[in-house]
């Protein structure tokens, strides 16, 4: 045969194979890019990481925080394969072919890394921490802020729970508040000054196994149960954001996480998981 006899031929597929074994990637492995939103991208690297275990043909990597409109400019970019939002589509998103369903709850909750627990907080006292500044830990301490910008989800979210915070959070600003560019940032910011608290996600808190705390709000905890009955009144909501095209990889992976166990994931996770629409 002309293929087994021509080194041109012989040289060109010993370099494919080549190639394929040292990138670690053989030549019907398929790869999918995760990214968006920094809230929820520790529970997408623990559903990666179930779904590998039955599917090892499939590469899987969830990007750092792109943030919810990152994470949508990426999939129109055909740079990710899907976009994690904490927000619902824009009209041009939509306009555009994307798909957004909406997958999962969390809940928003006032956190910090310090040991002590600060009892009977009520909103009064959490916008008196944001506005002014005066209120202290039990040893004297000042209770310092760390906080997303004022644009972000998690502040419209808050706010839209308690509208007296919307003055307390530009109050925060102006007296110097630390700003976490990203969820992680935050996070870390917090982490490193127990004597701050702020608003994370209590899916990022979990997933990412932070040493973080969280606190009750006018007597009701940050939990999934009471997202369920409703007592709990800040809630964030992440969208999975999918291309007008999915390929049937990407659309396996989806599939999982609708799956028991996907659903399981979620909920271990700080989640009150959403059926597929």
């Amino acid at each position: 045969m002309f293929f087994q006899t021509n080194p041109v031929y012989l040289r060109a597929a010993f370099l494919a194979l080549f190639l394929a074994t040292s990138l670690g990637v053989s030549p019907s492995q398929a790869e999918i890019k995760i990214g968006g939103t920094g809230g929820d991208l520790g529970t997408w690297k623990k559903i990666a990481q179930a779904y590998k275990a039955t599917h090892p043909e499939t590469d899987i990597t969830v990007l750092n925080s792109l943030g919810s409109g990152g994470g949508i400019k990426a999939l129109a970019a055909g740079a990710i394969d899907l976009a994690i939002s904490s927000r619902p589509l824009k009209a041009e998103e939509a306009a555009a072919g994307f798909k957004a369903n909406a997958y999962g709850v969390t809940a928003l909750a006032l956190s910090s890394a310090n040991d002590v627990y600060l009892e009977k907080l009520t909103i009064a006292d959490v916008v008196e921490i944001y506005q002014r500044g005066t209120r202290r830990w039990p040893n004297g301490n000042p209770i310092l802020v760390v906080m997303r910008p004022l644009h972000d989800t998690d502040i419209t979210l808050v706010v839209e729970a308690f509208p007296e915070m919307g003055p307390a959070f530009d109050a925060a600003v102006s007296r110097g508040a630390r700003i976490g560019a990203s969820d992680q940032d935050a996070a870390d910011a917090l982490e490193e000054t127990p004597t701050a608290v702020g608003f994370l996600s209590l899916s990022l808190i979990l997933a990412e196994d932070r040493n973080i705390n969280t606190f009750a709000l006018n007597g009701v905890a940050p939990t999934t149960e009471n997202l369920a009955n409703g007592s709990y009144p800040i809630s964030k909501r992440y969208y999975l954001v999918t291309p007008k095209v999915v390929p049937d990889e990407t659309t396996a992976l989806v599939d999982f996480l609708y799956s028991a166990q996907g659903q399981e994931i979620l909920r271990d996770n700080g989640h009150l998981p959403i059926g597929r629409e």
